[in-house]
């Protein structure tokens, strides 16, 4: 049975973490012995040491370049996803603030801005929707929101942010994960997350 491309890469780069650590320790081992050691097995030992950092160094590049390829794979996976997201905010900024941070990941994401709690609900009903990012709307307060969204829905993902901890009372309202509004940035990679389950 073949692996998907990013678990091979995730496993390759294990790998070479493996590789280099096991490298480095006999590195050590080779160090140690070299200390009191004879001149002729001196020269022999110096040239290990030679040979044994020229191979980390070469494994330290082929790992770097397998992290990358994993970076690129993510980015044009992401890129590809184009979930439907939907943003509760009875602010225009604070919708387009949040858009912009879910674009970051999700670049041809399709983003609903609702700013009440009936458009919200008719976009559950509407079935297109991935998921969920709640503040507040302009008829209802973000944590009744959430409940609303909760009760018409037992699964779809909701990500609560507010300006101040609710982490608690979001949680107990049924939200998936809560986020401080100031911590926005995090909004795209904790969205990513959500839907990759």
């Amino acid at each position: 049975m073949s692996l998907d491309p990013t678990t091979e890469l995730q496993e390759r780069v294990a790998r070479f973490d493996d590789t280099i650590a096991k490298f480095k320790r006999a590195q050590e081992q080779i160090v140690a012995r070299r200390n009191g050691a004879a001149d002729h097995i001196m020269v022999e030992l110096d040239d290990r040491l030679v040979v044994n950092r020229r191979t980390i160094e070469a494994l330290e590049r082929s790992r770097v370049l397998a992290i990358e390829d994993l970076q690129r794979q993510q980015r044009q996976r992401d890129g590809d996803f184009s979930p439907r997201i939907v943003v509760v905010d009875d602010n225009p900024e604070g919708r387009f603030f949040l858009s912009r941070a879910v674009r970051g990941v999700f670049p041809r994401a399709d983003i609903v801005g609702c700013e009440n709690s009936e458009a919200a609900l008719a976009e559950l009903r509407a079935g297109n929707a991935a998921g969920f990012v709640v503040h507040r709307a302009n008829d209802a307060d973000g944590l009744p929101m959430v409940e609303f969204l909760r009760a018409a829905s037992a699964t779809i993902p909701i990500v609560y942010m507010s300006g101040i901890d609710r982490a608690e009372a979001a949680f107990t309202a049924g939200a998936t994960t809560f986020l401080l509004f100031d911590q926005a940035a995090s909004l795209g990679p904790i969205l990513r997350n959500i839907l990759r389950r």
